[in-house]
């Protein structure tokens, strides 16, 4: 222990920051190089803080933060997101990842009415006050035969036209719900983006002007977000899709889609929601979509 040392809030540092990268790989397997790769294209959130301890120039444990901007009941407000919480496995045990939880969850308090987090862990995080946030998809019957004119193509993130074109439906974009959801949350989204499997369904569509993230299986539309300046009519979106459905599932909250009777059904697959300190009146019926999980 007496040969680590502590450094925060050091982002702008690159050699510092750079020295994060090798921990994100053994950790959570994500390649070094498509950080920098992340970093040198602009998508790095400006916000994001990270907590660390160093053995000499690396990087052992981390936990960082970032200002997570939600809509809430109609109104915007300013909340921490905590991630890349990761301790390297030669150095787990020791109670690294207690110091630095305790001492960025000091710094938020100070800053942010709440805290919120994704974990396949809940238990690690209760003891730091931490709790439970139920998320849910919305389903509906729905007969769509497909469409050949929604002008519909897919987003590379190798294309810089269409890199730009994220970066404009992002700008002054509408929130999905009123009741819950994320606004410019355009860092995580391309971070996501680098997965194949993520960037199999993200679209663009002439015929709403808007980001479709989506995808169709058996005869279900699995509805995961709409990103532009405004949400258009959920009929509208329908028509866009070219492939024929008969069931929406909508993974975010329905309060802008009149148009049909969602049931809201039990949904975690993104991993499991918590909050820390108060968020207004507890919801039973919240859904972050997947673009924005961190």
């Amino acid at each position: 222990m007496d040969s680590l040392t502590f450094h925060r809030h050091y982002s702008k540092e690159t050699s510092k920051r750079e020295s994060l990268y090798p921990l994100f790989e053994s950790v959570f397997g994500i390649p070094a190089d498509e950080l920098q790769d992340f970093h040198a294209r602009g998508f790095w959130d400006p916000t994001y803080r990270p907590y660390t301890f160093f053995d000499g120039e690396g990087a052992v444990a981390n936990a960082s933060m970032f200002t997570l901007k939600l809509q809430m009941d109609g109104a915007r407000v300013e909340a921490a997101g905590i991630q890349s919480v990761m301790t390297h496995p030669e150095y787990r045990k020791r109670g690294l990842m207690r110091q630095l939880l305790s001492q960025m969850l000091a710094d938020i308090d100070r800053e942010y009415p709440a805290a919120w987090l994704f974990t396949e862990t809940p238990e690690l995080y209760t003891p730091f006050g931490f709790r439970m946030v139920p998320q849910y998809a919305y389903v509906a019957e729905y007969s769509h035969s497909g469409s050949s004119d929604g002008g519909l193509r897919p987003i590379h993130l190798r294309e810089e036209r269409d890199v730009q074109l994220v970066r404009d439906c992002f700008q002054n974009h509408e929130p999905i719900s009123r009741v819950f959801a994320p606004v410019g949350y355009e860092s995580s989204f391309f971070l996501h983006m680098y997965s194949p499997s993520f960037e199999r369904l993200v679209h663009y569509s002439e015929r709403v002007q808007a980001i479709l993230v989506y995808a169709v299986e058996d005869q279900t539309l699995h509805l995961y977000d709409i990103i532009g300046k405004q949400i258009p009519p959920l009929f509208e979106v329908g028509a866009a899709i070219p492939e024929p459905f008969t069931k929406w599932v909508l993974h975010f909250p329905p309060d802008r889609f009149p148009e049909l009777p969602f049931e809201p059904i039990v949904h975690d697959s993104d991993g499991k929601l918590m909050v820390r300190g108060p968020v207004g009146h507890e919801r039973n019926a919240l859904r972050m979509p997947k673009t924005a999980v961190f």
